[in-house]
């Protein structure tokens, strides 16, 4: 299946530009959205995501410019503004969640006529605080949450019109944590994936055939297992090789929640104090 024309936001920079990248490696046309300008010579719009007016324009430019032809979408632009909800300015903080979750939601209804005029593609990008919630992130942890439900509700009022797969990233080497103080930023310890790896997963869910759907890709470093406690929360038990269902689990409660549990007292992360915590969870964010 060719991927066709892909409208991506944020694809200036982390894993947007990794995916533009991708996109055009596998034949793709890459056409981007983003508020710093691009080098490369890329169908590309400015524009700010929590400007819904501005967002409407810049997906009518790419798509005139592409013959109105759109085969698929990935909401990789994101923000954060990390702090307690009282130290963090009301203006910022709600910027969080106009870019990251309105912002989502006002590129994904722009391009929706495109999409489905050619039964196309949707790929969200939530993050692993968008199914555990941590300290000083209220603000990326309700946008995220909030992706995430977004993206389920959606693919029910699309189904057998337009695909949608949610992308739960971990942390990824990428200028997402710079600017950041000291405790907000991964430690130098942290293990994270590299942007190109998680490119490939989103190329993946666009390239699926007509009638198969990826719903959910929860993508992270090998060593990120602390979060599958999430996974309990969220209905089913993860273990280092496999999902239990909630039929499953209904069947066999004590059994695998025993194991999961167990499994993550031996492996997961252990900071010492709470700024060095929040570090390490943040590094779980895209």
């Amino acid at each position: 299946m060719t991927l066709g024309n892909i409208l991506i936001t944020g694809g200036a920079s982390g894993l947007g530009a990794a995916t533009v990248k991708a996109v055009t490696q596998h034949g793709g046309t890459p056409l981007v959205i983003d508020r710093q300008n691009l080098d490369d010579d890329i169908a590309f719009q400015c524009a700010d995501l929590a400007d819904t007016a501005a967002v409407d324009a810049a997906v009518r430019a790419l798509a005139d410019g592409v013959d109105g032809r759109i085969d698929g979408v990935f909401t990789a632009a994101g923000i954060d503004s990390c702090g307690k909800l009282d130290d963090v300015a009301a203006k910022e903080w709600e910027r969080v969640i106009h870019v990251n979750l309105l912002g989502t939601a006002a590129v994904i209804r722009a391009a929706l006529p495109y999409l489905k005029a050619t039964h196309g593609r949707i790929v969200t990008c939530a993050s692993t605080l968008g199914i555990n919630a941590v300290a000083d992130a209220t603000a990326y942890c309700a946008s995220k949450f909030g992706v995430v439900g977004f993206s389920r509700a959606l693919a029910a009022e699309l189904a057998g019109e337009v695909g949608v797969t949610t992308l739960i990233p971990g942390g990824m080497y990428t200028p997402f944590f710079d600017g950041r103080t000291e405790q907000y930023k991964p430690p130098p310890d942290a293990k994270l994936n590299k942007p190109q790896d998680v490119a490939e997963t989103v190329v993946f869910a666009l390239s699926q055939p007509a009638g198969c759907e990826v719903r959910e890709m929860v993508v992270c470093s090998s060593t990120e297992v602390a979060r599958a406690m999430a996974g309990l929360r969220a209905g089913r038990v993860h273990l280092p090789h496999r999902a239990v269902p909630v039929p499953a689990r209904r069947r066999a409660t004590g059994r695998a929640r025993s194991a999961a549990q167990s499994q993550l007292s031996r492996t997961a992360w252990r900071p010492h104090g709470r700024a060095a915590g929040r570090a390490r969870d943040c590094a779980t964010a895209p």
